[in-house]
């Protein structure tokens, strides 16, 4: 097909003369290909490229969008194309500028800076080249420089704009990215790895420091001079969280280091901070895990130590190092019966519960669960020794019935909704529970106490009609974000496993929708776009012209003066639309005709 009209002939206000296979993703590859082709004239191409820029939709500028990044895209095969640095320049714009009473929405922005990877590589190196010598605000030097790091690994360029930004900016935040873009496009440059040395031993900033180190294990690998600093650094510092990461990127650049080993062991014997040791023996359970002297330093640990959480740190990490260990096992099982700390105790038994999976025939763990159910009060402990038990040994009988036992006399409304839920998946159509979880729905006026029933009701076959019922009604009356964050996880669990009938399920997935024009609580507006982009997930095609006619109105300037988020999670949905149902229909919902 030699007519570049066979791929995109628009003819304004009307559809029906008109051809759109430029929006047909089947076509993109043979569009691609016609402009790689020798025997098609410049001109053609000129014209093709031309008609796709200049494209006006008549409906939101959504397929201008898609029209625009197409011919983007084709300046790959057709370098040559006289509008090729106007098409980068405004992928440049789209990316990173502020248009009239907003800045481009965040759908537009991350199609424009994916855009400038797939169009013509050298185009967008000099565009960024000329971009770094002429931008006057920070943010958009530094976002450049990594960018243009990127698409050309090692440019000097963007090396210079990124150590030019730490000179001359005092502000932290500021640092800490440019240190970050460093780490990430620098690699072996001597003079990075200086700048990173120096702030390493000058700043007064603890996390300007620490992402110095940090980057300059990612970029010195076998750097002499990085090295030694790294080895200056820790003889001077001792025991802080910043030594695990000097020691860190020492490893990181010269493997096997004796003195990042030694500071990491040093670390697990003599600091009292639980998550340090926690960090510096995973690291070395990873990276050197015969390692004896952090085997006999944890040891030492357990066997002195008072501290609750350093003890089961110490113990979970030995068996790390030796799976298996009944040392461990005991010291982990002595702790569960005798904290009192909840953190410590819920922490402990998640863990030890995947020891327990991993080895099922485990009856140190399997015994301790069970001493548990047999002599402690505590409901919280109880039920978790029954939960993880379970999964080990289904039919237990010791478990069930604790689980039982807590349901009917708890005075905790949750307690007893997780017990519901247990005693359901065991025997799935059990009135009494079923019965207990009604009255509990009729009578709570706790959001998230109906919020779970209706969760466990969706899951039973004869109530999933009353469990969707408590769902739309709270998503269509709460002001609480995490109650609408909740719902929408549930409402999008329910569509991936078809359980429930989709009728039902588009009540609720419409009432999500709704919830664009009615939640009020800005604290949590920008939940809404985190809401769109579950909802992209899960929307049958069939639904996406009727998402357009209810939220089109959604997107004048008045709107998003008044709610950017709102408006980018309204952008979002139709753009979402967009990209999924052809332009013929897509125009028509946009008309409501």
């Amino acid at each position: 097909m030699n007519d570049w009209h066979y791929f995109f002939h628009h003819v304004p206000g009307n559809l029906d003369k008109s051809t759109y296979r430029i929006f047909e993703p089947e076509w993109k590859a043979e569009i691609l290909h016609w402009f790689s082709r020798e025997d098609i004239p410049k001109e053609q191409k000129e014209e093709f490229v031309k008609a796709l820029v200049d494209f006006e939709d008549g409906c939101g500028d959504f397929y201008r969008y898609r029209a625009f990044l197409l011919a983007s895209e084709a300046l790959a095969y057709f370098p040559e194309c006289s509008l090729g640095d106007a098409i980068v320049k405004q992928l440049l714009d789209w990316s990173y500028v502020y248009f009239g009473w907003k800045i481009f929405p965040l759908r537009v922005r991350d199609a424009a800076k994916a855009a400038l990877e797939l169009t013509d590589k050298q185009r967008v190196i000099a565009a960024f080249v000329c971009f770094l010598h002429n931008t006057e605000t920070r943010l958009a030097l530094r976002w450049a420089a990594e960018k243009l790091g990127k698409l050309d690994p090692g440019n000097k360029n963007a090396i210079a704009a990124l150590l030019l930004l730490l000179q001359v900016t005092q502000d932290s935040s500021t640092q800490i990215k440019a240190i970050r873009s460093l780490g990430e496009i620098a690699s072996g440059n001597e003079i990075a790895i200086a700048t990173l040395i120096h702030l390493m031993q000058t700043t007064l900033d603890k996390n300007v420091c620490y992402r110095a180190i940090e980057s300059l294990g990612k970029i010195g690998f076998g750097n002499r001079t990085a090295i030694s600093s790294l080895l200056e650094f820790l003889q001077i510092n001792r025991g802080d969280n910043i030594c695990f990461d000097a020691a860190k990127a020492l490893w990181q650049i010269d493997p096997g280091n004796p003195a990042a080993i030694s500071t990491l062991v040093e670390i697990i014997a003599t600091t009292r901070n639980g998550s340090l040791v926690g960090r510096a023996a995973k690291y070395l359970v990873k990276s050197d895990p015969a390692n004896l002297a952090a085997v006999a330093a944890l040891k030492e640990r357990i066997e002195s130590s008072q501290d609750t959480g350093l003890l089961f740190v110490s113990a979970f990490y030995l068996g790390e190092f030796n799976r298996g260990n009944k040392f461990t096992n005991s010291t982990i099982t002595q702790i569960i019966q005798t904290t009192e700390d909840t953190w410590t105790s819920s922490y402990i038994y998640e863990a030890f519960g995947i020891e327990a999976k991993i080895s099922p025939h485990n009856k140190i763990a399997i015994a301790a669960f069970l001493q548990i159910l047999e002599t402690t009060q505590d409901e919280c402990k109880r039920l978790r020794a029954a939960e993880l038990l379970l999964p080990i040994d289904p039919s237990n009988e010791i478990a069930i019935f604790s689980i039982w036992h807590i349901f009917e006399t708890t005075q905790n409304e949750w307690m007893r909704l997780i017990c519901a839920e247990r005693l359901l998946q065991i025997e799935p159509n059990n009135r009494t529970v079923i019965t207990a979880l009604y009255q509990i729905l009729e009578s709570t006026q706790d959001e998230w106490t109906s919020l779970r029933v209706a969760e466990i009701m969706v899951e039973i076959d004869d109530n999933r009609q009353k469990g969707l019922d408590a769902l739309v009604r709270l998503i269509k009356t709460t002001q609480d974000g995490g109650i609408l964050r909740y719902a929408t996880k549930s409402i999008e669990r329910l569509y991936s496993n078809n359980k429930i009938d989709k009728p039902l399920l588009d009540r609720a997935m419409f009432s999500l929708v709704e919830s664009f024009q009615t939640y009020k609580d800005d604290d949590y507006e920008s939940l809404l776009l985190w809401i769109s982009d579950r909802l992209s997930q899960i929307l049958p095609s069939d639904h996406l012209p009727k998402i357009v006619i209810i939220l089109k109105h959604c997107l004048g300037e008045q709107f998003y003066k008044s709610s950017s988020f709102r408006y980018e999670a309204v952008f979002n949905l139709i753009w979402h639309c967009a990209e999924n149902i052809n332009y013929p229909a897509f125009y028509q919902a946009w008309h409501n005709y």
